[in-house]
């Protein structure tokens, strides 16, 4: 069986036979092909519209040097992918799953 992974920031791909997993020889060509999905901000919900102009609106400040605008609308951008994460993970009933990260 084909398989891949990732491991600091660079993508591994090898054949797993059950017991042991080999790595595909660098020498080799490998091609990916994919689809980009586009996306418009009304795919998201309208409690996330504010996060994404508050980006917009950071990315703009920082254009123009205005660091202390820039630093207010990234708080709000955090503020809302984090409320939107917290969202995510919780659970149907209405109980939160708590995501731990591990690096292998």
């Amino acid at each position: 069986m084909k398989v891949w992974w990732i491991d600091k920031n660079k993508l591994g791909i090898g054949s797993y036979d059950g017991t042991n997993v080999t790595k595909l020889d660098s020498a080799k060509t490998v091609r990916i092909h994919f689809t980009k999905k586009e996306t418009s901000i009304t795919d998201l919900p309208a409690d996330y519209h504010e996060g994404v102009v508050a980006r917009v609106i950071e990315k703009l400040a920082v254009k123009g040097d205005d660091f202390n605008k820039a630093q207010y609308y990234n708080s709000q951008w955090t503020n809302a992918v984090s409320q939107g994460k917290k969202e995510a993970h919780m659970g149907k009933d209405g109980s939160s799953i708590n995501v731990m990260r591990y690096d292998y």
